[in-house]
């Protein structure tokens, strides 16, 4: 009868690895998500779907785009794209009455997305022009007009 315990079979640690280290696998054995890491779990056609696909790019655009992230990268960006959906979800529906939501939990989700974002470790840009310019001066505008006392 043949022997099948553990002590005769080789486990993972003890069979001789066949991947060289470092080599990529070909395509057809990995995973969708791996080969197309903008691909998102939500539909496209849905307000939510479209809502995370385009902050999954806009983090992605953050870090040099979808071609140069790594896996790890992609699976950061659309990890942190999901949470800050899902936190914007949650509020949405509590806002509008949907459903209750406890709200030490919707804030739990939050700062998980708010910390999913921080990980990823690009710098928020401050060099854009505020939205909605519609010509208001600043307060330094108005005292630099004013004569002199």
């Amino acid at each position: 009868m043949l022997d099948n315990s553990l002590a005769t079979r080789g486990t993972a640690a003890t069979r001789p690895s066949t991947a060289q280290p470092g080599a990529v696998r070909p395509a057809k054995s990995r995973s969708v998500v791996t080969n197309r890491p903008r691909k998102q779990v939500l539909s496209g056609n849905t307000p939510e779907g479209r809502r995370l696909l385009d902050f999954a790019d806009a983090l992605a655009a953050g870090l040099g785009g979808w071609p140069a992230l790594t896996e790890l990268q992609g699976a950061a960006c659309r990890r942190a794209a999901e949470l800050v959906t899902l936190a914007e979800m949650a509020r949405r529906d509590v806002l509008l009455g949907k459903r209750f939501i406890n709200p030490i939990a919707l804030v739990r989700l939050e700062n998980a997305a708010a910390k999913a974002c921080a990980a990823l470790g690009h710098v928020v840009r401050t060099d854009r022009e505020p939205e909605g310019g519609d010509g208001a001066l600043t307060l330094d505008q108005i005292l630099a007009e004013r004569p002199p006392k």
